[in-house]
């Protein structure tokens, strides 16, 4: 035999031998994968675990343990009538327990109270009229002798809810060195999107858009009677959309974009029961 295939025959061996050893290894790397990722997940089986408890400890300690509003409004929409259901954790015995409510701007003198009337064992339940122009901050408070527990519930937003169903925006499109200015409004009224009662009183029966330049008012558009309405088959949804091109001499002394600055474009939506609603697009806002 040739000494060149000798030395072959001796590479391919040598090649043969370190393939086993490399996959000897791989195999064995591929236990220690599987037994670590076995070990990771038993971790975090007991960390989920270990979450769990302490959450139900923090739970049972907790003042309040569930909580709801209910909220039926009058037919004019000035006040709504809440009912709140509240679940104690402990209560001690001769205990009496409160809802607390004010403004958010009212100081922390203001609080207003009314007293729960209990419902069987430790659920409390009790009812107030607020009005649709506030949002309110709310506390539960528990008192027995000297003693005085609060804890917090979720604050009602009666006024940025019945402002939350309307959406309103108005931007410039663009303008020119001419004084030329395109712009666009669109406006949404959702008056369903709360299931509220009488919706026919949630909807917009005025919407004005007003251009101000330098802080003069330039342009008034009636958005209703000039702009697009639309509407959709299967959502109570009102929606206008208005385009136009205007005129404004003074821009003609701004450079590029720099005529964003001194232009303001507001809207005010009133609907059927006069509540105002306003939008404001400005560089300086």
């Amino acid at each position: 035999m040739k000494l060149k295939n000798k030395i072959l025959i001796i590479l391919i061996g040598i090649l043969l031998i370190t393939n086993f050893l490399l996959l000897n290894k791989l195999e064995s790397y591929g236990n220690n994968i599987y037994s670590i990722n076995n070990q990771i997940h038993s971790l975090q089986s007991e960390i989920r675990n270990l979450t769990s408890t302490i959450n139900n400890l923090n739970r049972k300690e907790k003042l309040i343990s569930t909580y709801n509003y209910d909220i039926k409004n009058y037919k004019d929409y000035k006040k709504a009538n809440v009912t709140v259901n509240v679940t104690l954790n402990k209560l001690k015995e001769n205990s009496k327990v409160f809802f607390m409510y004010k403004t958010f701007e009212s100081d922390d003198s203001n609080w207003n109270y009314k007293e729960f009337n209990n419902t069987g064992g430790l659920n409390y339940k009790t009812q107030v009229d607020l009005s649709y122009n506030n949002n309110y901050k709310t506390q539960v408070l528990i008192e027995n002798n000297n003693e005085k527990q609060t804890g917090t519930i979720r604050s009602i937003n009666l006024k940025d809810k019945l402002r939350g169903r309307i959406d309103m925006r108005a931007l410039p499109k663009r303008a020119d060195n001419n004084g030329n200015l395109t712009f666009e409004v669109n406006v949404e009224n959702n008056y369903n999107k709360y299931n509220y009662d009488n919706k026919e009183k949630l909807k917009l029966k005025d919407i004005k858009c007003f251009i101000y330049f330098e802080n003069k008012l330039v342009h008034t558009v009636d958005i209703i009677k000039e702009g697009e309405k639309k509407s959709l088959s299967h959502v109570p949804l009102e929606m206008w959309e208005f385009k136009d091109s205007i005129k404004i001499n003074e821009m003609k002394n701004y450079d590029g974009d720099s005529f964003m600055e001194p232009l303001t474009i507001k809207l005010i939506a009133k609907d059927m029961l006069d509540n105002e609603y306003t939008y404001k697009h400005s560089e300086r806002y």
